[in-house]
């Protein structure tokens, strides 16, 4: 190639990248919300959460933080069992 290409190649990349429109969907079919107490209700356990569209972006994160770690411990907890049950209970 001549050295004109090698020049185009070097140039950075302009071209506009568009990102998906985003669109709203439904809430989880577990959760509820509670009318007028700013609550949500899972339907299964009928445990309630604060709602969290009144969270701030750093409350958001620490409670997925939170989520996940408390899903981490119960993988942990049912892993314990499962070898206290091969060891005879013990």
């Amino acid at each position: 190639m001549s050295p004109a290409f090698d020049r185009l190649d070097a140039l950075p990349d302009t071209r506009k990248v568009e990102r998906p429109r985003l669109v709203s969907r439904p809430m989880p079919g577990a959760w509820m919300p509670l009318v007028g107490t700013g609550m949500l209700v899972h339907l299964p356990t009928e445990q309630t959460l604060e709602d969290l569209s009144d969270l701030d972006d750093e409350d958001l994160a620490l409670s997925e933080t939170f989520a996940r770690d408390l899903l981490a411990l119960v993988a942990w907890e049912r892993h314990e069992r499962a070898v206290r049950a091969q060891e005879g209970g013990r």
